[in-house]
């Protein structure tokens, strides 16, 4: 697991956390307190690079996935619940980039990818 190295000073992280919170609150209509302070904070821990293959973790209904594509980055996400998976396809996939979202119902015990298929695990406001 990344943590954080604090390489950023606190002005350019308040901002950048605020733009993220803004366009999850204007552009997808999220707005549970929670996701809107930890997504963003993951988000700029995260070290996402233009291409990368990103597994978000029992991502649910889809909001991290729509934050996280983008560049070229391929996100897939595993979840138990094929509602919150339809879910998060109602909610998102009129979004351009969410072509490069895959939604698979499974359990994390039991992954049915290699162990190098991802190049980032994002696991968040899932306990």
């Amino acid at each position: 697991m990344r943590h954080t190295t604090w390489v950023h000073d606190l002005a350019y992280t308040s901002k950048e956390m605020q733009d993220v919170s803004r366009y999850m609150k204007d552009q997808l209509q999220v707005h549970h307190w929670s996701r809107v302070f930890e997504y963003p904070f993951a988000l700029l821990n995260a070290d996402l690079k233009p291409g990368l293959r990103i597994l978000d973790a029992a991502g649910g209904n889809g909001i991290m996935q729509a934050l996280l594509v983008g560049d070229g980055r391929k996100v897939t996400n595993i979840d138990s619940s094929s509602e919150d998976l339809e879910e998060a396809k109602r909610r998102y996939s009129h979004l351009p980039q969410f072509s490069d979202v895959t939604l698979e119902v499974g359990e994390l015990k039991a992954i049915k990818h290699p162990d190098a298929a991802f190049d980032r695990v994002l696991c968040v406001s899932v306990l």
